[in-house]
């Protein structure tokens, strides 16, 4: 999500069916968008099997999408310009805010027909730069729920990269995000997480909360410790404010680290998608805070330099 090196605007993409879950997801892609200076696309999707033999009216439903997603991008714009006025006034008397830049947040509508939707977003993250996708648990298609999740947790990237994807179901709690929380465990891919905490907090001066299990095995603990180190240097390097919290042996690993988001008004909380099962036992991600979940790297390209 990083314009500096590059020097080009990347992407976050917003799957829109056009319902109040869309511009619940809309107001925390904004947020991201006006610090970090990504476009944001609303891209309606559209399977190309609901067409058997009705070409024309294939056709006749992509054009009726690019013209309600043009007067939503122009409404969104204008409504989200007024208040990023407002949130810049706030900034002013912030002093971990004041210095920040907010960009002006370019919008765009994009149609997009799909067979299979991990496939298309592979091939989407490649052709428009692709930083982030912005989402509610599921997509409305015309009447029929897609589990937007699930999709989006197929994503195999054939490189040193991932798709992050932030699930939504109610707007943000701020004007920006202030406290992560980040679960820990002894897991290699858990060393993922922490460049994406990194990134926000460069650009949101928020704090880490890092909360880890109580461990008993030597060699869990002795990578739970490989682990935190890891944490502590990139984090310390880059100035960012963290904790670390060790979980009490009394409740559930699971429990514990929804009760300290809920004690600490989290903004967010950070894990790898294949903790899904986990902490979403029913797999729908559905909680009052956003939830941004991390494919893990493809297993031989891991790499953390």
């Amino acid at each position: 999500m990083d314009n500096t090196d590059k020097g080009q605007r990347k992407s976050i993409v917003i799957p829109w069916d056009f319902t109040e879950a869309c511009e619940h997801a809309f107001s925390h892609a904004y947020q991201l968008s006006q610090t970090v200076g990504d476009s944001i696309v609303l891209m309606h999707l559209i399977p190309e099997g609901g067409y058997p033999d009705r070409r024309g009216q294939f056709d006749a439903d992509l054009e009726e999408a690019r013209k309600r997603l043009d007067v939503e991008a122009m409404r969104l714009s204008e409504k989200y310009r007024l208040k990023q006025e407002v949130y810049r006034e706030k900034m002013e008397s912030d002093s971990l805010m004041a210095q920040k830049e907010l960009f002006e947040v370019n919008v765009v509508g994009m149609v997009v027909p799909y067979k299979k939707l991990h496939k298309t977003f592979r091939e989407l993250y490649a052709s428009m730069n692709l930083s982030l996708v912005v989402t509610g648990p599921s997509y409305d298609n015309k009447g029929r729920s897609v589990d937007m999740v699930e999709a989006l947790q197929k994503v195999k990237l054939d490189r040193t990269d991932t798709l992050p994807y932030i699930v939504v179901t109610r707007e943000p709690k701020h004007q920006h995000y202030q406290e992560l929380v980040v679960p820990m465990d002894q897991s290699k891919d858990s060393k993922e997480t922490i460049k994406w905490v990194a990134f926000l907090s460069q650009y949101y001066s928020c704090n880490v909360n890092i909360i880890r299990p109580p461990l008993t095995e030597e060699g869990a603990k002795k990578q739970m410790n490989d682990n935190i180190f890891f944490a502590k240097m990139i984090l310390g390097s880059r100035n960012v404010v963290y904790g670390i919290k060790t979980a009490s042996s009394k409740e559930a690993f699971r429990d514990e680290v929804f009760k300290f988001a809920k004690d600490i008004d989290a903004d967010m909380l950070i894990v790898m998608s294949n903790k899904r099962d986990f902490y979403f036992a029913s797999r729908e991600v559905g909680v009052d805070f956003p939830c941004m979940l991390i494919n893990p790297l493809v297993k031989r390209f891991i790499s953390f330099r």
